[in-house]
C-alpha cells in the first residue's frame, strides 16, 4: 500500500509542476434525451382536432462553454461553465382564435474538468498533440411551458416552470494544435447524468470546436 501511495505522489508531483494557465473557450454539438417532455407534445397533437403545426420538438443544439486550467507539465486541471438551451413550438391560428403551446429548456452546468495532455506545453510550439478528457459537475435545468388560447375575444394563457439540479460526468478525447499560446482543438465525448431529472436526460454525445489561450510561466 506505501509503495502504491508513493507511485500516486510521485506521478501528481511530476505531472502537476505548474507550466501556464489556460482559458478555453468552446461550442459542442449536444444530443440528449427529452422523451417526458416530448410526450407532452405528442399527447397535445393526438387529442388536438386542429392542424397543428409543430416545430422544433427539441433538437440538438450547441452548448457553450468557458474553462480556466492550471496546467501542469502533462496534467491540466480547472473549473467549467457551460450553457445550453432548447425547446419546442406548436401553434395554430385563423380567423376565430389561436392556440399557442411553447416548451423552452434552459440549462447551466459548473464541472470540474482534467485532461491528460501527449506534451508539454511549456516547452514546445507548433504542435499537435491529443488529450484525454474529463468532467465532473452538476447540471441546473429549467423548464418552462407557456400556454395561450384566443377564442374570438376571450384569451387563456398559462405558464408553469419546472426546476432540476443532477449530477453528471463526461469522458472523451481531444485532438489539439498548439502555436504562439494558441490552442484550436476539436472533440469528442459522452455526458452521462447520474439520474434522469424534472426536464429531460441530457445524457448524449458532444462534438466540438474550442480556441484556447495559454499564459505561460
Amino acid at each position: 500500500m506505501k509503495r502504491i501511495i508513493l507511485a500516486i505522489v510521485l506521478f501528481l508531483s511530476s505531472t502537476l509542476v505548474y507550466s501556464g494557465t489556460k482559458i478555453n473557450l468552446s461550442t459542442q454539438y449536444a444530443y440528449f434525451d427529452v422523451s417526458n417532455l416530448k410526450s407532452l407534445v405528442t399527447e397535445v397533437r393526438r387529442q388536438s382536432k386542429l392542424p397543428i403545426e409543430y416545430t422544433d420538438e427539441f433538437p440538438p443544439g450547441p452548448q457553450y462553454q468557458i474553462e480556466f486550467s492550471y496546467i501542469g507539465t502533462t496534467l491540466e486541471l480547472g473549473l467549467s461553465y457551460g450553457y445550453l438551451s432548447s425547446g419546442s413550438r406548436a401553434h395554430y391560428a385563423d380567423y376565430t382564435g389561436e392556440y399557442k403551446l411553447d416548451n423552452i429548456i434552459n440549462n447551466i452546468s459548473y464541472s470540474l474538468i482534467f485532461k491528460t495532455n501527449s506534451v508539454n506545453l511549456k516547452d514546445t510550439n507548433n504542435v499537435l498533440y491529443y488529450a484525454i478528457e474529463g468532467e465532473f459537475g452538476f447540471t441546473e435545468s429549467e423548464v418552462k411551458i407557456d400556454e395561450h388560447v384566443r377564442v374570438y375575444e376571450d384569451i387563456v394563457d398559462d405558464s408553469q416552470t419546472f426546476q432540476s439540479t443532477t449530477a453528471f460526468y463526461k469522458f472523451g478525447v481531444g485532438l489539439y494544435y498548439f502555436i504562439n499560446n494558441l490552442t484550436f482543438g476539436v472533440s469528442a465525448n459522452y455526458l452521462s447524468a447520474l439520474e434522469e431529472i424534472l426536464p429531460g436526460d441530457w445524457s448524449g454525445f458532444r462534438l466540438g470546436v474550442s480556441i484556447g489561450y495559454y499564459l505561460r510561466l
